[in-house]
């Protein structure tokens, strides 16, 4: 999953230190005006929070980490509204108000989130192995924990899938001989805002002198436990809801999905959008809330028959499909014109003569580095380039050369994916209106665009920004 949507920047204020990550009580010190009634986002926060830090006594080992958590979590912290955005449960549960909050009044905000409480929770975790993929689709030199962070990502999936599959084995006993591995991957380092995970470390290690700095930065495995007793439990809740069976196995299709991809580099173009589908997680997302959305409604049984008619699980795929190639391609791409897009692929492959590069990843990180026109354009592409993730436009194509060949590829690649979303998006628009028919209601089929939208709008935005990612 992976936005901030706050009030302010985030900066440090403190006596010994540059500015950089305001806390709650600089921002005390410096205004008089009187506290306003909480948001929307802050009534659900008051109920996400506190189930947590609950989560993190139940299922974290107990260690110096732990306890840092902890205090992140704590809300008299000066830190803790910069702690939750860093993570990602701000933006989360932000994304989760907007899109299947939005029609509710404020008096039921509370009730909703103790509902969705466990579903942000498991997605607050699901950040940290997303990041762990960060430079797995490139080897940079000087990256000394790659093969490492491969392995580790190997045997996550591992010990995941085998808990979605009903194995009661702890997650602790099921990656316990990775420990050795785990503590030489920096947690902090392997997210997109390092430098703000490290000034909030540096606030807790000040407090707590006795805790050893690398018991806090290299906290992998902690992290990883967390993820998969949080998706297990998940799993638990819902085993008896109509949704139940498609949320677990969408949730076990999201890992083994990842896994195909990362190992499988024959795969067709069509095979490379489904399995990028699954693996951003919005099809259990949706489904754990039409559950609730129907009793609410009282549609109960609609909803049985709109699962196993086949209705709303292809609706939802659609949905996930669109939202895959937004998070890839990003907004300007997958809008622009086949003529705007011919210009932009020419201009790349004239640059491309000019330099002497032969891998497409490291030309276009280059062009974006130094164009700020190619960044907006190619805003989402950016972030992958620049983070060594997988991008599906981008898959395989570092290894066809000369690079000439290998832009004209992506040219074409970009012109394929974006057919895919403008067919999808018309096939959907259809979907939905039957899926409205069997249900007796257009509250799924609003939720649905609403969704859409969010991402459309988000992945418009440079990564980096606010407004452009999860945790940053």
């Amino acid at each position: 999953m992976s936005l901030e949507q706050t009030d302010r920047p985030v900066t440090y204020v403190a006596a010994d230190h540059a500015p950089e990550i305001e806390t709650r009580e600089a921002v005390a010190v410096t205004s008089e005006a009187p506290m306003p009634a909480p948001s929307r986002l802050q009534l659900a926060l008051n109920e996400v929070v506190p189930f947590l830090a609950e989560s993190v006594r139940q299922y974290m080992p107990p260690s110096p980490f732990r306890e840092y958590y902890l205090w992140g979590l704590d809300p008299q912290n000066p830190y803790h509204d910069a702690w939750i955005s860093v993570t990602g449960l701000k933006q989360i549960v932000d994304f989760t108000l907007r899109t299947m909050a939005a029609s509710l009044p404020d008096a039921h905000i509370p009730s909703f989130a103790r509902y969705a409480a466990p579903m942000c929770i498991y997605l607050n975790f699901e950040v940290v192995s997303d990041n762990l993929e960060f430079g797995l689709s490139d080897t940079p030199e000087g990256d000394r924990t790659h093969y490492l962070r491969a392995h580790m990502i190997r045997e996550f999936t591992h010990a995941m899938c085998l808990r979605l599959s009903g194995t009661t084995t702890p997650a602790a006993d099921l990656l316990a001989r990775e420990q050795g591995i785990a503590r030489r991957i920096s947690s902090q380092l392997q997210t997109l805002s390092p430098e703000k995970h490290r000034l909030i470390a540096d606030a807790f290690l000040r407090q707590h002198p006795h805790v050893a700095p690398k018991e806090i930065e290299y906290s992998l495995l902690p992290l990883l436990i967390m993820n998969i007793e949080t998706a297990a439990d998940l799993v638990q809740r819902t085993c008896h809801y109509t949704t139940g069976t498609l949320l677990q196995k969408t949730l076990y299709r999201r890992y083994r999905s990842a896994e195909r991809i990362f190992r499988d580099p024959n795969l067709d173009l069509p095979q490379v959008v489904w399995h990028g589908a699954h693996t951003i997680l919005l099809i259990p997302v949706l489904a754990y809330y039409f559950e609730m959305s129907a009793h609410l409604l009282n549609i109960p049984d609609q909803l049985q028959h709109a699962v196993f008619s086949g209705h709303l699980p292809r609706a939802l795929h659609q949905c996930s499909v669109m939202v895959r190639l937004l998070n890839d391609l990003g907004t300007p791409l997958v809008t622009q014109s086949e003529e705007q897009r011919r210009a932009m692929v020419r201009q790349l492959r004239h640059d491309a003569r000019q330099m002497r590069v032969n891998n497409i990843r490291m030309f276009l990180r280059s062009r974006i580095e130094d164009n700020l026109d190619y960044r907006d354009l190619l805003v989402r592409v950016a972030k992958d380039v620049e983070t060594g993730e997988f991008n599906i436009a981008l898959y395989n194509l570092p290894h066809i050369n000369p690079l000439d060949r290998s832009l004209a590829a992506f040219g074409e690649r970009l012109t394929s994916l974006s057919r895919i979303y403008h067919q999808t998006h018309a096939d959907w628009d259809h979907q939905l209106a039957h899926l409205t028919d069997m249900l007796g209601t257009d509250a799924f089929s609003r939720m649905l665009r609403r969704v859409l939208d969010f991402h459309v709008g988000m992945y418009g935005n440079d990564y980096r920004q606010a407004e452009g990612d999860f945790a940053v």
